[in-house]
């Protein structure tokens, strides 16, 4: 299943390149973003199924690819919304940034671009650095939301946040891996995700499970 999960996420990678590329005029518009669409879409439910595959891997337990969608689409809504929250989150800090940045140079004008520049240096690397912190806590979102069918979205966020308190270098590290690998699976073309994805996330749902066995979150009712 990890496998064929990995292979219709390349395909609906490949599907979108495709489509992209296929666009000569304003006839086509239309159809490439409904491509682009439907391609996002599928990509996002077939990394959960992959999620849910290898979180069973860990436990042991194995259940058919049916059914593992089914499950999946019935917490579609409520893991978009988590993903949804969290990318707002990103973008207001991300406009903070800007804004602060433009109003400076508004101030200043051009003859202290070099103010504004520095301005936009220290604010973007603390943003970023900021970012991959908060990031790092929410790793485990939607894992816990696919793991407790009963968890919504802000008891996500809590769960995730509660699972890497003191726990921040061991999931960077664990994060960097995952990347890592996915990473070299894109270099060779593409056709190597199909089995690195798969490993990374594999990877992740080791570390969710390690971390979940020394916390003292409830244990979820089976889906």
């Amino acid at each position: 299943t990890l496998f064929v999960g990995a292979v219709f996420s390349i395909g609906s990678q490949i599907l979108q390149l495709v489509l992209a590329g296929a666009v000569s005029g304003e006839v086509l518009v239309a159809l490439t973003l409904a491509g682009s669409v439907f391609s996002n879409l599928a990509s996002y439910v077939l990394q959960m199924v992959l999620q849910i595959v290898a979180m069973e891997v860990v436990q042991g337990k194995h259940s058919g690819f049916g059914e593992i969608v089914g499950y999946v689409l019935r917490r579609f809504v409520p893991l978009a919304i988590a993903t949804t929250l969290v990318v707002l989150v990103g973008m207001t800090a991300m406009g903070l940034v800007a804004g602060v940045v433009a109003g400076t140079a508004l101030l200043l004008g051009s003859d202290y671009w070099f103010v504004t520049l520095g301005v936009g240096l220290v604010l973007g690397v603390r943003t970023a650095l900021l970012f991959a912190y908060v990031g790092l806590r929410m790793a485990f979102i939607n894992y816990e939301m696919l793991y407790d069918p009963s968890c919504g979205p802000i008891e996500a966020i809590r769960r995730s946040w509660r699972l890497t308190e003191g726990q921040w270098w061991r999931v960077f590290f664990a994060g960097l891996l995952t990347g890592l690998v996915i990473m070299v699976g894109y270099v060779m073309c593409l056709v190597g995700v199909v089995a690195t994805m798969p490993l990374g996330i594999l990877n992740m749902a080791v570390v969710y499970f390690a971390l979940r066995r020394g916390s003292d979150l409830p244990e979820p009712a089976s889906r």
